[in-house]
């Protein structure tokens, strides 16, 4: 600190900024419906310091863990929350980072995807993956179909099959 007041005294009121890197810029996020989804982007100085600043999400559905940062390289890590949004819902928006090396902006797409079971077979979200998981494997097809899951899967086919689930 005292380095400083004599620099400023002698009239040097120059300050490196630092040049920052953004490995990447647009962030997509699949979020099963009901769901929260958690990430996290990163940002660095090409050159030497440290980094200070703060982030600003533009939706009140994204919760940043901690809104201020210090460091170089620096995480940001966030939540998104699905709940209470239908599938099919596509939410656009961006994170402000206003640091000591400028003001940026890293975009986001959030997406919210019907339910579904990981399964031998891969993901199943519908009537036409469950008829293929229960080809290629019947036993773990009826696990599923006698889970509390499977209604998950079938709650937005249409009302003729819920009712012969029923």
């Amino acid at each position: 600190m005292k380095n400083k007041i004599k620099r400023f005294a002698k009239g040097d009121f120059h300050i490196p900024q630092p040049e920052i890197i953004f490995p990447e810029t647009h962030i997509t996020m699949r979020v099963g419906e009901g769901e929260k989804y958690e990430g996290s982007f990163s940002l660095q100085n090409e050159g030497e310091g440290t980094i200070r600043g703060l982030v600003y999400p533009s939706s009140y559905r994204v919760q940043c863990a901690e809104q201020g940062f210090d460091g170089n390289p620096v995480n940001i890590y966030y939540t998104y929350d699905g709940r209470g949004l239908v599938p099919g819902h596509v939410e656009h928006g961006k994170f402000t980072i206003v640091c000591n090396g400028g003001e940026f902006e890293v975009n986001f797409t959030a997406i919210i995807e019907k339910p579904s079971v990981e399964t031998s077979c891969g993901r199943v979200q519908n009537i036409r993956d469950f008829k293929r998981l229960a080809m290629e494997n019947f036993i773990e097809a009826h696990r599923l179909f006698r889970s509390r899951d499977f209604y998950d899967v079938i709650k937005y086919e249409e009302p003729r099959i819920k009712a012969l689930y029923d």
